[in-house]
């Protein structure tokens, strides 16, 4: 098992910003690896993928 944690801020002042880099990081991992990071838990949106 593999675990992967972006964090960032998510008030639209940080959308662009370094502040928001683990954002960034994950939507792209998410993206490229078709996985689907909509499930909300414990104040956190989290994804995963059975191998």
């Amino acid at each position: 098992m593999k675990l992967i944690v972006g964090l960032g801020n998510p008030e639209s002042d940080y959308s662009k910003t370094r502040h928001n880099m683990g954002f960034n990081v994950i939507n792209k991992l998410a993206k490229e690896y078709e996985i689907d990071v909509s499930r909300n838990k414990f104040d956190a949106l989290f994804g995963s993928r059975n191998y």
